[in-house]
């Protein structure tokens, strides 16, 4: 591990932000806001700037986000400018395995220029997808990292070296940042200005810009995944049951029933093709449709969790904590769009 020395106070922190072809365009606007405002805050008080930005494409031509817009740039990484932070954005392009996803991050250049920075001392960032990129390095192996829920299972299966942890909203490891969600670039804007200027400076741009500094987990916005791309169809003929009849009373013995398998057989297949126990993906499915409920039903609390299956409250909300990170009045206030 490499440890980032950031440069004297009085000496603005060089910050380079990747504009890359599928790139989210606000992943590249948001974190130059954050660190425009915390100039802005620093000058207003009589102090240095706290960050010179630069927006670097890879080629000649100016690359184009994923809603088409060209991204205008300051230069371009062939260019033998020296950066305190890289900052690699989150991306909306490629669908399939590692070498077809995100084809921007094929660019011969990229991998060995983020190598060259982070060797002569640059802290590397990212923000959602841009996790990709960092692992393609190879920098990441054997060490922590996060990406967005959504793209936590490809991932893992194209990078098993790192210690993949989806929940998670942002990761340090010192010389390597990663930020979860597409609009992490918020938290990782505010924690760089926090890191490398000072709390008070990300109170400041948190309060001027009315950026949630608190959180911490990408649980509360994941929704359900439940694992069908598999070839065992008695097991997939069962998902599809428990996601119809979640509501009832499903023991372990009545799915081995309705499976046609001894419980035995069907703990193993149910694992192997879904990830999860019989009972543990049950749940997974109520609290789905209760997260939904919470978020579009006047219902009570007490309703809903007897409408997804649970007479106990109180396990209920346990149960629903567990899984989201939030409790179901918690879950309601931040997410709902009903008028209650």
């Amino acid at each position: 591990m490499q440890i980032t020395t950031p440069p004297p106070s009085n000496v603005p922190l060089r910050i380079a932000i990747l504009a890359l072809d599928g790139a989210v365009y606000s992943s590249i606007i948001g974190p130059l806001d954050v660190f425009s405002m915390a100039n802005a805050l620093r000058e207003a008080s009589g102090q240095p700037e706290f960050a010179q930005v630069s927006i670097l494409r890879v080629g000649r031509r100016l690359p184009q986000s994923f809603n088409r817009i060209k991204i205008h740039t300051h230069g371009s990484i062939r260019e033998t400018n020296r950066f305190d932070v890289v900052i690699v954005p989150a991306m909306m392009d490629g669908d399939r395995g590692q070498d077809e996803a995100f084809p921007a991050f094929a660019a011969p250049r990229l991998v060995p220029w983020l190598h060259r920075q982070h060797g002569q001392g640059a802290c590397l960032t990212s923000v959602c997808a841009g996790a990709f990129l960092l692992a393609r390095t190879g920098l990441l192996d054997g060490r922590a990292a996060t990406t967005h829920w959504n793209l936590a299972d490809r991932f893992a299966a194209a990078f098993p070296e790192v210690r993949l942890q989806a929940r998670k909203i942002l990761i340090d490891e010192q010389d390597i940042i990663t930020a979860g969600g597409v609009t992490a670039y918020f938290d990782l804007a505010l924690y760089l200005v926090r890191r490398f200027g000072s709390s008070e400076l990300a109170a400041g741009c948190s309060k001027f810009l009315l950026i949630d500094p608190r959180r911490s987990s990408q649980s509360p916005y994941q929704q359900g995944q439940f694992q069908k791309s598999h070839a065992d169809e008695a097991i997939k003929s069962l998902q599809e049951y428990m996601e119809q009849h979640y509501a009832e009373a499903l023991t372990l013995a009545r799915l081995a029933g309705i499976a046609g398998l001894e419980q035995r057989t069907l703990l193993r297949r149910f694992r192997s093709a879904t990830g999860d126990t019989p009972i543990m993906y049950l749940q997974r499915v109520r609290i789905e449709n209760a997260r939904r409920q919470l978020e579009l039903s006047g219902s009570s609390i007490d309703q809903i969790a007897w409408q997804v299956g649970y007479k106990d409250t109180s396990s209920f909300g346990r149960l629903f904590k567990k899984i989201t990170g939030m409790t179901p009045g918690g879950y309601r206030k931040k997410f709902s769009l009903a008028v209650i």
